[in-house]
């Protein structure tokens, strides 16, 4: 294997290579402004190691042969990694260069062995516990070294390649990082070779099952290499494979290209939790303008019910007006009055004024009654038009969409604040919906009560009182005298009847007055108490309304910032991936 990296540096390399630490400084200060540790750590890896030689992570079961292997794949003088028959690496080993062998512990799972070997200076190998003993080193390795790979090489027993762990964290690395994988079946020297070309094929069916197209398979046999028998090892054609397609000419490029990979499998990532948040803001934004609509529709409901309201407090109003009207036409004649002045001689209480007095009474009373039930039965229907707009609002709440959960990746606190937001506009509005006082305007009762006798009295009464003092004047018998001669007769009949047309008159458009005071007070004020209420019932979304125009903001601001980040790295992949193809 040569040392590629002394001769790949080209001035076009070294430019890709600045831009893509660049391109690292800005994506990791997203990930930092994200707070997603593991994202953190991967990008720091990418940074550290982007000048680093390539990277081999070897993985297998105890007892597979991962040691052997890599001593032999190393070719150094003395074995780097310790061979026993009992399992020696119960931790992650990084064995890289450096002018002087020593060994440093990074912490209790991770040393790293530092050794003045040339071969180090291109390559430097992660050797991991067996992966039947890999759980409590899981995140280390899949966190620190698998994102930053250059080669992930699995290596089986010969005899028995199908053991369960392995190929379970060979479906992991596949599926979550898609790396460069390489499938090595070790201990070759111990199997017939009919029995080891069906393993082989055993394993390229099991990989390509588990998503792996074309896989690169080598039966080697560590000790043959070691025994200097290289023609019987399998090495060399391993060997091979990884000068032309790992370390080759072009190494580094796809060094770089593997490094913008694992960068964009972050970003992707970082991606795909944007759109989740994306969607949440549309869907509360839906939600929310669902509500601005539902009350608006329901306020014209109500609103229309109050023209009902009015209507039927109108047709109650005319009718009772109507019959006071047809009783004064009535009462008023020349006649009428004649007998009743007449009457009064004998019994003060058979008097007109005593008459227009009763009738007066009977005209409040029947005017109050009428229009009070009327209201009681309309201001009921109002009321429950409200409540039910009310419930419909906290129904809508119950059945908002929730497309962040708390458990989120990336915005698990953005999911738990909008959780308890939520909660807590639903919990005010079973408290609202609970609390009648909530849907009673101030004295409404009383107000619309009070509007009706002032409309419909406030000015017809008075002209009855006029009628009161007119008419009886010219109803007076003199009964010193007899009775009116028939020329008084007739002139006082034809006064009576003129009087009466213009009193009357003007009772009626007293009582138009009335019916127009009704239309233009108390349907306003049916209609405010409506719009008082919808008000209110919306104004127990400030909480969520803040939290949605915060998070508008804060999620066009990270789609800013991801696009760029992703039109930066894909312009990184695309020149890599146009140098890779030349020939």
């Amino acid at each position: 294997m040569k040392d590629v990296l002394l001769v790949a540096m080209t001035e076009e390399i070294q430019i890709w290579k600045d831009r893509i630490t660049d391109d690292y400084r800005i994506l990791h200060k997203l990930t930092q402004d994200l707070g997603n540790s593991s994202y953190i750590e991967t990008i720091d890896e990418l940074r550290e190691r982007i000048h680093d030689p390539f990277l081999f992570v070897i993985v297998g079961e105890v007892k597979a042969g991962k040691s052997s292997f890599i001593n032999a794949l190393l070719r150094t003088e003395e074995d780097i990694c310790a061979v026993a028959p009992s399992p020696m690496t119960d931790k992650i080993q990084q064995i890289q260069y450096a002018e002087e062998k020593k060994t440093v512990e990074v912490n209790p799972n991770f040393h790293r062995i530092f050794i003045p070997e040339e071969i180090l200076k291109t390559i430097a190998v992660v050797d991991t516990p067996g992966t039947n003993t890999i759980v409590d080193h899981h995140q280390e390795i899949t966190e620190r070294f698998v994102p930053v790979a250059d080669l992930v090489v699995f290596v089986f027993e010969s005899k028995n390649p199908y053991r369960q762990s392995a190929w379970e964290f060979f479906k992991f690395i596949q599926s979550e990082w898609h790396k460069k994988i390489m499938l090595v079946l070790q201990q070759k020297d111990l199997m017939e070779p009919d029995d080891l070309k069906i393993n082989i094929e055993g394993v390229r069916s099991h990989a390509i099952q588990q998503g792996l197209t074309d896989p690169m398979i080598f039966a080697v046999s560590a000790k043959q290499e070691r025994e200097g028998k290289t023609d019987e090892s399998g090495y060399q054609a391993l060997r091979a494979y990884l000068d032309q397609e790992i370390i080759g000419p072009k190494a580094y490029v796809r060094k770089l290209g593997n490094y913008v990979d694992t960068a964009f499998n972050v970003i992707e990532r970082i991606d795909s939790g944007i759109k989740d948040r994306e969607l949440q803001l549309e869907a509360d934004q839906k939600f929310r303008e669902e509500i601005t609509s539902s009350l608006e529709n329901h306020q014209k409901l109500a609103d229309k019910q109050v023209d009902l309201t009015i209507s039927h407090l109108s047709t109650v109003y005319n009718r009772i007006c109507d019959e006071t009207v047809e009783d004064l036409n009535s009462g008023l004649g020349f006649f009428s009055m004649m007998g009743k002045s007449i009457s009064s001689i004998f019994s003060k209480s058979a008097s007109p004024q005593n008459w227009l007095k009763d009738r007066l009474a009977r005209f409040e009373r029947d005017l109050s009654k009428g229009m009070n039930e009327a209201i009681e039965e309309s201001h009921a229907d109002i009321t429950e038009l409200i409540k039910q707009m009310v419930k419909n609002v906290s129904l809508q709440i119950q059945n908002s969409e929730t497309i962040l959960k708390n458990d989120h990746e990336l915005f698990s606190y953005i999911a738990e604040d909008r959780e308890r937001v939520i909660s807590d506009l639903q919990q005010t509005f079973r408290d609202f919906v609970r609390s009648d006082s909530n849907f009673t305007f101030e004295h409404l009762p009383d107000q619309t009560k009070s509007i009706l006798p002032q409309v419909a009295t406030g000015g017809g009464l008075a002209i009855i009182g006029i009628l009161i003092s007119s008419m009886t004047q010219m109803m007076v018998v003199d009964i010193t005298g007899g009775v009116l001669s028939g020329i008084g007769l007739i002139f006082a009949g034809v006064t009576v009847g003129v009087k009466k047309r213009k009193l009357i008159k003007k009772f009626e458009e007293k009582l138009d007055e009335g019916r127009e005071r009704l239309v233009a007070e108390l349907g306003p004020t049916l209609k405010t108490y409506i719009k008082d209420i919808k008000a209110r019932t919306d104004a127990q979304f400030t909480s969520f309304d803040q939290m949605v125009k915060n998070e508008a903001t804060q999620v066009a601001a990270l789609r800013t910032e991801m696009d760029a980040l992703i039109n930066r790295f894909d312009e990184q992949r695309s020149a890599i991936a146009s140098e890779l193809s030349k020939s």
